[in-house]
């Protein structure tokens, strides 16, 4: 029996995945790809998977976050961004008031700049809280720049994302009673493995919640995509 290497396993793998991903693109959203582009990210993507497969260890630890309880009938909703040379991937985690993970989600755009990448996982974490029909958020991210922007867009200092920031503020419905704040890189580590994670299996859409624990240690082994946004 032919022995298949674990390189061309992962090069399958990402092929399959993304021609069904553009598939979706041009069916669903109109969008078509020069056949050079796709190919070029498949190259890129796959090239990712294997040095992270050799990278990374059996185990990793989990690093623990703090949790503060939050006030009756709030919920928290943490965004952040992982960004490829190909591609950005963004996620949001909401928590209900006792840390409980009730939804987490991810979505896939094309690679941009740090600050716009964590503008458009704001975008996500809004739009989350929007469709669960949230009352009371707390939205948490670790760029100062974002964070700032969004608790007062007019001081908003990188013009780029001035349009999303502004997107952001006017979809926020008006019975929405929300607060944004800035967080250490290290207390958003559990967000930022997820957008890691998406960023790795381009997943687009509602994540299982059962999958948090591997998603936290690095276990990235395998491969499933979704792009149903929020569905």
């Amino acid at each position: 029996m032919m022995r298949i290497s674990i390189n061309s396993r992962f090069f399958a793998a990402v092929l399959c995945d993304l021609l069904w991903f553009f598939r979706n693109k041009a069916y669903r959203d109109g969008l078509l790809f020069h056949g050079l582009f796709i190919s070029d990210i498949i190259n890129k993507i796959s090239s990712e998977h294997i040095a992270a497969w050799v990278r990374v260890p059996a185990t990793i630890p989990i690093q623990k976050e703090a949790w503060i309880s939050l006030p009756t009938s709030w919920f928290k909703i943490n965004f952040d961004t992982a960004i490829r040379k190909s591609h950005s991937a963004q996620a949001a985690l909401c928590r209900n008031q006792k840390g409980h993970i009730i939804q987490m989600v991810s979505e896939i755009n094309l690679p941009c700049s740090p600050n716009l990448g964590e503008a458009m996982a704001a975008r996500l974490a809004t739009s989350l809280a929007s469709f669960l029909n949230l009352k009371k958020v707390i939205f948490e991210g670790d760029s100062q720049m974002v964070v700032s922007a969004m608790f007062q867009p007019h001081l908003n200092q990188d013009w780029r994302i001035s349009p999303l920031i502004n997107n952001i503020i006017d979809s926020i419905p008006n019975d929405l009673h929300w607060k944004v704040r800035k967080i250490n890189r290290s207390a958003n580590f559990c967000t930022h493995s997820v957008a890691r994670w998406a960023a790795a299996r381009m997943f687009s859409g509602r994540i299982p919640i059962s999958l948090y624990p591997s998603i936290v240690r690095g276990k990235f082994s395998s491969f499933h995509s979704s792009f149903s946004f929020l569905n």
